[in-house]
């Protein structure tokens, strides 16, 4: 799971939450609220390239390393200020698009 998180005065605002692997148009979405403008802690919109490719590669690592269950980004102005990996038990890799065959 990736999610995109702006710290407010009140609590941590969620942006955006998508699964693994990303697609460009789950990127896009994701990121979206930047573009718009849309968080009140933000001087304004910001370019949204540069973060779409950022959850991108992030996707791409949470599908190679299967221990990384989820990956939050967390925004301070147009950069990112910190990020928190959470690790988990699962040591099969996964990929939600094959399919596997009967044994």
């Amino acid at each position: 799971v990736l999610t995109l998180v702006l710290p407010t005065p009140l609590g941590d605002q969620v942006l955006g939450q998508r699964l693994s692997p990303l697609t460009q148009k789950d990127a896009q979405e994701l990121v979206r609220p930047l573009s718009h403008g849309q968080s009140p802690d933000l001087s304004g919109p910001l370019d949204p390239a540069p973060y779409q490719e950022i959850v991108l590669r992030l996707s791409r690592l949470l599908e190679e390393l299967p221990k990384v269950e989820e990956v939050s980004l967390e925004l301070s102005g147009p950069r990112i200020a910190s990020f928190e990996v959470r690790l988990g038990g699962n040591p099969e890799p996964r990929n939600r698009h094959a399919h596997s065959k009967p044994r």
